[in-house]
């Protein structure tokens, strides 16, 4: 579960990369938006010393990383280190 955080650095699972997010939370929901569209591409490397983590493959929810958007459960995303 994460609380809301600007410009956090969110490692991707599965990756050695993350990237600059804003995140948000309604109810039991995490609004995630990037600054610009998340692939493997453009991941900031390496992800050393990130704030949240977002698991990969969300078990609910809306996922369109080209878009830089990800709408998922809280228990997807979690704050490892504090900003």
């Amino acid at each position: 579960m994460s609380k809301e955080a600007r410009g956090a650095k969110v490692r991707f699972d599965g990756q050695d990369g993350y990237f600059i997010a804003d995140i948000f939370r309604n109810k039991k929901l995490n609004f995630i938006i990037a600054k610009g569209p998340v692939t493997t591409a453009n991941l900031l490397r390496p992800a050393e010393e990130c704030s949240h983590y977002l698991h990969d493959f969300p078990k609910a929810g809306a996922c369109s990383p080209e878009n830089g958007v990800f709408i998922v459960p809280a228990s997807q995303v979690f704050q490892v280190n504090p900003l």
